[in-house]
């Protein structure tokens, strides 16, 4: 069969001046398409690109529209420094790359990506980039209700490194939480450096009314020998981290952290989660 373009996706050619750079995309959904725009690899359209980022697209009426853009956290355009790097050398994202996503039982979506780059270097695929998540509601379209979503650093390459992508872990399904506020969890991820795991936690407002902070996750039954390095609390003797500490989550919404787990035994890390008002 030939190759054709989805009905209402530019057929601009990448090359031209403000047209899209899509590198990676994700179906969530037969009619809702996440896509990676890597940017244009100009320094000086780096904070200002309208399409570098995360793109959803749904499809209505046989054609595919773009109801939003997602980019908060990616910092487009920063520079940024890496040990050992040299500074003349300083990378800044410029967009996102490679994609991997998983559809969450309560609705939403979470996607993991590597950033693109734009540094002095001229060779914009080669410099130390970042591992990226973020959650976003499956049948959300407005883009008022996903400005509060943002991602999450969740690895920085090293120095003479580049992140290609993430593959998921067996056994890592979400564990049972509340209806009203679920809580799921991403995929582990190895950090060979630090010899820990990292994993993108999210809670989600179901209800009606706003839910106050402070709140925090608490991981009940961990595994022996596992530990939460990044814990802000204890409650009954198991760790808990703080997710929402001042403000509140409007109806829809949701917030993420990333938990970080270090000790002997990460082959299997294991617990449920329980939300506390702390």
């Amino acid at each position: 069969m030939p190759i054709t373009i989805l009905p209402g996706f530019p057929a601009t050619l990448a090359k031209a001046a403000g047209a899209q750079n899509p590198f990676g995309l994700f179906f969530a959904s037969p009619t809702t398409l996440y896509v990676a725009d890597e940017g244009d690899g100009t320094t000086a359209d780096a904070a200002t690109s309208p399409n570098a980022g995360l793109q959803k697209w749904v499809l209505g009426n046989g054609t595919w529209n773009r109801v939003y853009v997602l980019r908060k956290g990616l910092n487009l355009g920063q520079q940024y420094s890496v040990p050992g790097y040299p500074a003349a050398l300083n990378p800044a994202t410029d967009g996102l790359r490679n994609i991997t996503g998983r559809v969450n039982t309560d609705g939403t979506v979470t996607i993991w990506a590597v950033t693109s780059t734009i540094s002095a270097s001229g060779d914009q695929g080669a410099d130390p980039n970042k591992l990226l998540a973020i959650t976003d509601v499956l049948a959300n379209t407005s883009p008022a209700a996903a400005a509060s979503e943002t991602f999450t650093d969740i690895r920085d390459a090293q120095y003479g490194e580049v992140l290609r992508g993430v593959s998921f872990t067996p056994g890592t399904a979400a564990p049972a939480s509340p209806a009203a506020l679920p809580v799921t969890t991403g995929g582990l991820v190895y950090n060979r450096r630090t010899q820990s795991y990292s994993q993108t936690i999210t809670v989600l407002n179901n209800t009606s009314t706003a839910v106050s902070a402070p709140l925090s996750v608490v991981f009940n039954g961990l595994s022996a020998g596992v530990t939460l390095s990044n814990k802000t609390s204890t409650v009954s003797s198991a760790p808990a981290l703080s997710v929402l500490p001042s403000g509140s989550l409007a109806p829809g919404q949701s917030v993420t952290v990333t938990a970080v787990f270090s000790g002997p035994t990460l082959a299997a890390v294991n617990y449920t989660t329980s939300l506390v008002s702390q």
